[in-house]
């Protein structure tokens, strides 16, 4: 083999250690995986380092000197490293790697050529780890420790192994030039440590959890592990016993030595019953099952078992032993039966009661089990017969039975038979029962009747749809019918005997609880009360309940029980609040659009003064020189213009004839925005929490208004908030809109919708006042403080956006507001483009408004952009110098509301004239004149005032180029 191809006395000392680290690897290996034992890991790596520090030494012997065979030494050297079942990872000091064999390439997954010449430490160690085993590579290069290691990598695959390592230095000329170390796979190992650990601390758990004290012992005898039911059973902690001798626990010490004596010959114990003591000097019974514990050779080790309490059950045996000659002669007085019964040799005693109860003479008959069977009526033999084997077969203590006798003179009477098993064998058997015959045949008969009459009473109070209930005169539940259980989904068992107010029904309210508690003493003195409750559902559902209470008397006088009737009338209550609701939603929506009517028509006329201001201010601007203090003033004067602008808008918006820029809208990115622009400026008591629920939060929408409703909300809620401080809280949820919902929100359309929630702590809102927040200019705020617009323009806002507004609050509870909007299927979201410069032109444009500070603020600076300008304030002249010359004008820009022609009276005239003449209509009112409405007529497009130089000269290029393009075409 080409293996061997080296100097003579190298291939033998290979051959030895080769043959070794394979034998000493597979038993390691072994070893480790099946007791998962780290000192056979390291055993077996350094048998594997000592084969490869051998290599290296040779291979740099021969490496360095001019022997003709050292090609074939360095083959030798590839294939013993490419024959290695371990990895094989040299690395330079940079942690590159510089040696790898096919090993270790096949635990990584990646190929030599796709790591040497790479950082080990940047490619296969995770990331979390890569700072700690970096330096402890450092720490290995300059102090040699440690050499044997564990570190998890990340194969290609991206799975996790563990390696354990052996690690060597590579010194050249005497210097440090790197590391050569030896690994093995331990995944499999580590994960069965893992699972058998957590096996371990289960069934430890599982031991701790049982009632019996668990135990294991020493062959001395000395506890090496037992439960926690020790403390419970005996006083002593865990602690406190373990390493002690079992014996402490024995009330007599040697007993211990009777139980190794039976385990010794038996190898197991079965209930053998034992005292031991507390810790506090007193005894206790107990029933011991042991057995021998022995090793994987078979050779005793200890003893283990389990130790149960027996204590209650021995008391009752001695009790009943010591009582059994007083019962048999108090029983000889009275018209009951004794009988005793060994059942397994059918010995048994009957009193002589036991016959003459039935009218027999006692010495007619054997004791023995059969003449109880032979007296038994025929149909009640076999199912009596069948419970004496279940008392047997099932280990019954104490039991009683229903069966029918034969009286001598025929004839059958009922008879009851009470018994305890007082003695059991070793395996559980019934050695001893003691019992008594009680003849109930008057007593059976007579509840007989009074069952029929339960039963046809019962069938009227279960069959009602009412809630009725049945109580003592302190209020105590006694009985209730099917109907008031369904309600509250429990058991009679949950309910009864405990204080009515105490109940489910009414465990929503405390105020609930002490009215009825106060009422039921009032009826208990003799009154007769009835009121409005609420109850609380099975499901969590408030229900209102017509309650009556009245007092039960018996004939003579004294007050037997208090009854209480209930009767649900939920639906009729939130029809009659569905009602109101809607009548006051529908008075507040004619007011609402009365007063957006008005705001419309004063924003419309307001919208001329500053478009005007504005116009003039801009031009104003370009004219005045930098540093000219005239400068600043028109400056103040645009700016204000534009302040008022924002005011028009918002009164536009509340009114909803604004303009909307709808487009699918992200809502979670704007509430982040505006939360993180917000806390810069909230004070240091207010604190602001998020929480993003929302899987889809898309919604068809004007972000800006989106913008401005978040703004306004988190605004006023951090003015409530800011003398006594608090948290804003923002939520942002799905939602469904159900018939249920709609009872909150019957402006909305049934389908998915995203909640958007804004909760504060501070002061509330008064009731006198809420009705009231969303009509315009009215505010709670100090005079100064705030327009009253705000929440107006939010409510407008919303209606255009299809949604809907609720505004929950309590004085000094703080104020929650929920706001829905119908959610849209998720899609990608349009990138908004940046501003260009503004354009200019050459063309001829006419242009017609009423308002003359408008046309020649606006001819200056059409006229400044490069175009020609004609205007006209009278809508008929404009209409005759376009008859007369239609070529001499590119465009027509008009205003809407003119006197004598409308601007869009006059748009059809002159489209009449020339249909490809384009138009721009300006006007004030959104919802007069959409975009449809307008390209209907056949106007290019529409501009609402107060327009700026930058919006209508954008407008006039984008329609001249689309036109010019049209004419290329």
């Amino acid at each position: 083999m080409q293996i061997f191809n080296g100097p003579a006395r190298y291939r033998w000392l290979f051959l030895f250690c080769f043959i070794l680290s394979c034998t000493v690897l597979v038993w390691g290996t072994g070893q480790v995986e099946g007791s998962g034992s780290p000192v056979n890991t390291a055993f077996a790596i350094c048998i594997i380092q000592t084969i490869i520090i051998a290599y290296l030494l040779i291979r740099q012997r021969h490496t360095s000197s001019s022997n003709p065979a050292l090609s074939k030494t360095i083959k030798f050297e590839d294939n013993l490293i490419h024959a290695a079942n371990t990895l094989i990872l040299g690395l330079d000091i940079k942690g590159n790697v510089t040696l790898i064999n096919p090993a270790a390439q096949k635990i990584t997954g990646y190929s030599e050529s796709e790591l040497k010449g790479k950082n080990w430490f940047h490619i296969l160690i995770p990331e979390g780890n890569y700072q700690v085993l970096w330096q402890g590579f450092h720490h290995f290069l300059n102090h040699g420790l440690p050499k044997l290691c564990e570190n998890q990598i990340i194969t290609k695959a991206g799975n996790i192994r563990t390696i354990s390592w052996s690690h060597n230095k590579i010194e050249q000329d005497g210097k440090l030039v790197g590391t050569i170390s030896i690994g093995i796979d331990i995944t499999k190992r580590k994960r069965a440590e893992k699972l058998l650990k957590e096996s371990e601390e289960k069934y430890k758990e599982i031991i701790d959890g049982t009632p019996d004290i668990r135990y294991r012992t020493d062959l001395a005898g000395n506890i090496i592990f037992i439960s926690k039911a020790v403390q419970r059973l005996t006083g002593y902690s865990v602690e406190e016993i373990t390493g002690n001798n079992i014996t402490r626990l024995y009330l007599y010490p040697k007993e211990r030595n009777k139980i190794l004596a039976i385990l010794k010959e038996k190898g197991v114990l079965s209930d053998h019953e034992v005292r031991l003591k507390r810790k506090g000097g007193s005894f206790w019974w107990a029933a011991s099952n042991s057995q021998l514990l022995k090793d994987q050779k078979g050779n005793v080790i200890g003893v283990e078992g389990i130790i149960r309490d027996i204590t209650r059950r021995k008391v009752a045996e001695n009790s009943l032993k010591k009582n059994e000659e007083r019962l048999r002669l108090a029983l000889e007085g009275t018209n009951t039966g004794l009988y005793e019964w060994y059942p397994e040799t059918d010995e048994t005693y009957f009193s002589p009661t036991f016959f003459t109860m039935l009218g027999y003479e006692p010495d007619m008959f054997a004791q023995n089990y059969q003449t109880w069977a032979d007296l038994l009526h025929p149909e009640d033999r076999s199912i009596a017969e069948k419970f004496v084997k279940n008392v047997n077969d099932e280990q019954m203590d104490f039991f009683e039975h229903r069966f029918r006798m034969r009286l001598k003179g025929g004839g059958y009477r009922w008879i009851l038979s009470i018994g305890s098993v007082v003695r059991r064998g070793k395996k559980g058997q019934n050695r001893r029962i003691i019992g008594i015959h009680v003849d109930i045949t008057d007593r059976k008969k007579a509840a007989d009747r009074l069952r029929d009459s339960e039963m046809r009473m019962r069938a009227i109070f279960d069959q009602t749809f009412q809630f009725m209930a049945l109580l003592s005169p302190e209020g105590n539940l006694l009985t209730q019918n099917r109907f008031s259980l369904e309600f509250i989904n429990a058991k009679e068992s949950d309910v009864q005997g405990k204080p009515f107010w105490e109940t489910p029904w009414w465990r929503h309210s405390e105020e609930e609880q002490v009215k009825l508690k106060q009422t039921l003493k009032e009826v208990a003195s003799g009154e007769y009360i009835s009121y409005e409750a609420t109850n609380m559902s099975a499901s969590g559902g408030l229900h209102y309940i017509d309650c009556s209470f009245r007092p039960i008397f018996d004939a003579g006088g004294e007050l037997l029980y208090l009854c209480a009737e209930g009767k649900d009338i939920t639906k009729r209550r939130k029809a009659q609040e569905a009602r109101k609701k809607l009548e006051k939603q529908l008075h507040q929506a004619q007011k609402m659009e009365a007063i957006g009517t008005l705001a419309g028509g004063i924003a419309h006329d307001f919208n001329n003064i500053l478009g005007a201001i504005i116009g003039f201010s801009e031009l104003a601007l370009e004219d005045i020189q930098k540093g000219d203090p005239a400068r600043y003033s028109v400056d103040q004067v645009s700016k204000s213009a534009f302040r008022a602008k924002d005011l028009v808008k918002q009164i536009l918006l509340f009114s909803r004839q604004g303009e909307q820029e709808m487009k699918p809208v992200r809502i979670t990115p704007l509430v982040k925005e505006v939360l993180k622009l917000i806390r810069s400026t909230l004070q240091k008591n207010i604190n602001v929490s998020e929480r993003v629920l929302a899987e889809n939060d898309q919604v068809m929408a004007d972000p800006i208004q989106i913008h401005q409703i978040i703004m306004n909300l988190c605004t006023n809620s951090a003015h409530a908030m800011r003398k006594t401080g608090g948290t804003l809280t923002v939520i942002l949820e799905n939602t469904e809109v159900d018939q249920d919902f709609l009872m909150e929100f019957p402006n909305l359309a049934p389908g998915p919708h995203l909640k958007l929630q804004v909760n504060d702590s501070g002061h509330g809102i008064p009731d006198e006042v809420i009705d009231n927040i969303f009509e315009p200019f009215f505010t709670t705020k100090p005079r100064g403080e705030g327009t009253g617009l705000g929440l107006s323009v939010v409510h407008g806002i919303i209606k255009s956006h299809k949604g809907d507004i609720k505004v929950y609050s309590e004085p000094d509870k703080g104020t929650s507001i929920h706001i829905l909007f119908p959610v849209l299927k998720k899609e990608r979201l349009a990138i908004a483009k940046n501003d260009r410069p503004i354009p200019g032109g050459t063309e001829h444009i006419l242009l017609v408004d009423d308002e003359i500070p408008l046309i020649e603020s606006g001819k200056t600076a059409l006229e400044r952009l490069g175009y020609r300008v004609s205007v006209f304030s009278d809508s008929r002249l404009a209409l005759e110098a376009f008859r007369k010359a239609p070529d001499e004008f590119d465009m027509v820009i008009s205003d809407k509301a003119m006197p004598h022609m409308t601007g869009l009276g006059l748009s059809k005239k002159i489209i009449a004239i020339d249909p490809e003449k384009p138009i721009i209509m300006c006007t004030g009112f959104g919802d007069d004149l959409s975009l449809k409405e307008a390209e209907k007529t056949g106007i290019a497009a529409v501009l609402y005032k107060p327009v700026i130089k930058r919006e209508l000269a954008e407008t006039i290029r984008r329609i001249f180029d689309s036109l010019q393009k049209k004419e290329f075409k």
